[in-house]
Formats: structure tokens, sequence, C-alpha cells
């Protein structure tokens, strides 16, 4: 059993500590990593800084809780994951850096120059080769969370408007294929004159 094991345990589910009024919670944070220890001290490092640390196994669980949930941050370990794995964390980095309503720390491969330019050239706040001593990343995740602190009416305004968009342009293909079907639709069409 690792040292970070029973704070994990603790991280996702504790109730959030009593604050000032008009300051934020516990802010979310996807910690997306294929390997469980990495996963560990991730999640540990930043419910040591303040954030609910949502732990990911891959990119698709990622995927599926950042559509579900706004999450003000994403640590994203890159560090030697298999081929196939490397290529779907990829993509969700690169879509949640076009989001632009979530800050993003990757943990890259050390020396992998290319990566941290690439990185760097979508938005990654923080581009971290390798992963030092939790303490020392609980330290820059609580950084993190100061900015998301500050961006968060804005933030969360933004992704509000990107749900109601998608959620708009959902209603609009729903209709489409809604009266495409309907009675007088079809005639109008054509397709009922004979």
């Amino acid at each position: 059993m690792s040292p970070f094991q029973p704070q994990l345990a603790e991280v996702p589910h504790r109730a959030a500590p009593a604050e000032a009024p008009g300051t934020t919670t516990l802010l979310q944070c996807l910690v997306v990593a294929i390997d469980a220890q990495r996963r560990e001290q991730l999640a540990w490092s930043a419910g040591q800084s303040g954030w609910r640390a949502i732990p990911c196994l891959d990119a698709e669980v990622a995927e599926s809780w950042s559509r579900r949930t706004f999450v003000q941050l994403a640590v994203i370990d890159l560090e030697h994951p298999a081929h196939a794995a490397q290529l779907d964390l990829i993509a969700l980095i690169e879509r949640l850096g076009r989001s632009g309503t979530t800050l993003l720390v990757v943990c890259g491969n050390e020396g992998n120059l290319q990566e941290e330019i690439w990185a760097r050239q979508i938005g990654v706040w923080m581009y971290l080769p390798g992963v030092g001593e939790p303490a020392e990343l609980a330290q820059l995740l609580g950084e993190a969370r100061e900015i998301a602190q500050r961006l968060a009416p804005a933030a969360s305004l933004a992704s509000r408007q990107q749900t109601a968009a998608s959620d708009g342009a959902a209603a609009v293909e729903g209709f489409g294929q809604a009266s495409s079907s309907h009675p007088r639709r079809r005639r109008w069409s054509g397709q009922d004159l004979g």
C-alpha cells in the first residue's frame, strides 16, 4: 500500500472546508494518469492544495467527467503511456485547451522538447517534464487554485454558454430529424404527393 492511498480515498468524498463568505469551495480537478501510483500521487497533491480530485485511469473516463461536470483544472500525465493511450491523452489535452475554461498541467516526458513546445502552443498553463515530489506539486497546484478562483466567474459563464450552445445545437438537430418524419413535412417535400 502506498503512503498516498489513505489520503486519496478521502479526497473525492471529504466535506468542503469552512470558508469565508464569497469564496469558492473545493474546485474540481481532473487527474489523468495511466499508472495507478502516479494517479495516486497526483490526486494526493491536488487534494493537499484544496482541489476536489477526480482520478481518471484514462482519457475516456476523463472525457466523460469533463462533459458531465465543470472542471477548473486538469492534471494529465503523458509520461510513458502506450502509444494508443498517449494519442487519446493528447486529444483530451487539445480539446480541453480549446475550451479555454480549464487550466491544464501536463506532466510530460523529460527531455522531449517537441512535446513541451506543442504543449505551450496549445495553451497548457504548466508543462512539467517529469513529476517531482508530491509536496512540490501540491504547492504548484495551490498556485493554480488561486488563479482558478480569480477566473471562476468568467470561466463558469463561458462553460454555461458553451453548454447552452451545444444543447441548442442538439435541439436544432433533433428538431430537424423530428420534422422530417412529420406527415406535413413529407407532403410539402413532395414525398406524399401523388
